[in-house]
């Protein structure tokens, strides 16, 4: 979903309403799902 501000929210669909809303900015948006294609993300890291 986009916000009037321009953030993407995402949420955890398992849990539905009882899941936090975790807003990305579109610049950041792209640079993770950039990341999760080229094999790259490090779930460690964060």
């Amino acid at each position: 979903m986009l916000s009037d501000a321009g953030l993407i929210g995402v949420r955890d669909a398992k849990r539905g309403d009882q899941s936090p809303v975790l807003a990305y900015d579109q610049a950041d948006w792209r640079g993770l799902i950039h990341k999760i294609k080229e094999g790259t993300l490090d779930p460690a890291a964060s």
